[in-house]
């Protein structure tokens, strides 16, 4: 389609964007806290640039992509008709981002998009399926995280308009209070203060894990990220140049197919390939070996017996190791050969 026109402002500078538009319309702010994550928000780029906000102009054609990252802003026009899709990532750095993401949400008082304590909690339930990168990141988010228990409440099974708090409208995951006057009305731990003036006594604090099974998630996890700090150690001792370290082939063979670790399909793959190739290999190994050592047995034995000669000549002619042999199994097993 037609291209399209963006302008852009960098996370760095996200604060000074917003100061800046909130300077030029208090009264709207102070009416809707969130006004600046609504689509139809926008400002003329020369008044931003006039304040100092650095903004970035680029023209998106067809077939093109454009990356917005963590905390920019954008806006942008069509400048005809076009078509276009939207995705968003979740590499490993994002976790982290996504915490501060949530805590701004709540100071603008901005429905969020999803419960990023439940993405966290739902990542570390399954974490033997975990990139490391990504239960490494998972690990960091778990620890920052506290938690209160009394009555366990599974919020992923309630609608997300139900349990959002009622002050910040962050999405509830972890816990949750609320009180008897108002059985509706949901607050998150941080604004208990502002949910009603009865006593504490008559409120009711909702809990999704108890601090046993949290810990069990978290010791999982750290068993899963050891289990891979243990192989990437093997991996390393393999491909060394010292080879006096090299592990054993036995142990390449256990780690590979005895399931511990679920690596990726692509990588799981390839490694299944070179197994196959150096059992192959071994075995070729192992019967050139054996027809050496079968022939140097048979010609010790002196013996003058016309049959035995018969069948030494018949041994020497079906079993003879050549030198092509040898070449073969170096060329197709790459191995590196040391001559002593």
């Amino acid at each position: 389609g037609e291209p399209k026109t963006w302008y852009g402002v960098p996370g760095s500078s996200a604060e000074k964007l917003e100061n800046c538009m909130k300077s030029y319309a208090p009264e709207l702010f102070s009416k809707t806290p969130d006004l600046l994550h609504h689509l139809v928000t926008t400002m003329n780029p020369s008044v931003l640039i006039r304040d100092g906000v650095p903004v970035i102009k680029t023209h998106q054609h067809a077939e093109k992509f454009v990356i917005t990252f963590p905390r920019a802003y954008h806006a942008g026009f069509n400048q005809g008709f076009n078509f276009a899709e939207a995705n968003n990532f979740c590499p490993t750095d994002w976790l982290p981002m996504g915490r501060c993401a949530i805590d701004h949400y709540k100071e603008m008082k901005r429905y969020s998009v999803f419960s990023h304590d439940e993405l966290i909690y739902k990542l570390a339930s399954e974490c033997q399926y975990l990139d490391p990168d990504i239960g490494d990141a998972t690990k960091f988010e778990l620890d920052y995280i506290g938690v209160t228990d009394t009555d366990r409440v599974c919020f992923e099974l309630m609608p997300d308009d139900e349990r959002q708090c009622d002050a910040c409208k962050t999405t509830c995951f972890l816990s949750a209070i609320s009180c008897l006057c108002k059985p509706n009305i949901l607050v998150c731990i941080n604004h208990v203060d502002q949910l009603c003036s009865c006593s504490p006594k008559k409120y009711c604090l909702w809990y999704r894990y108890t601090i046993d099974e949290m810990s069990n998630m978290l010791d999982a996890l750290r068993e899963r990220l050891d289990l891979c700090q243990k192989w990437k150690i093997l991996v390393n001792r393999l491909i060394s140049n010292d080879h006096q370290n090299l592990i054993d082939f036995n142990d390449i063979e256990k780690h590979t197919t005895s399931g511990v670790l679920c690596l990726r399909d692509d990588i799981r793959i390839k490694m299944e390939e070179k197994l196959a190739e150096a059992i192959e290999y071994r075995q070729m190994a192992k019967n050139i070996l054996k027809r050496i050592t079968c022939k140097d047995e048979l010609i010790e034995n002196n013996n003058n017996d016309d049959d035995l000669n018969k069948k030494k000549k018949n041994f020497n002619d079906e079993n003879k190791v050549t030198l092509n042999d040898i070449n073969q199994l170096k060329k197709s097993s790459k191995i590196n050969w040391y001559y002593i």
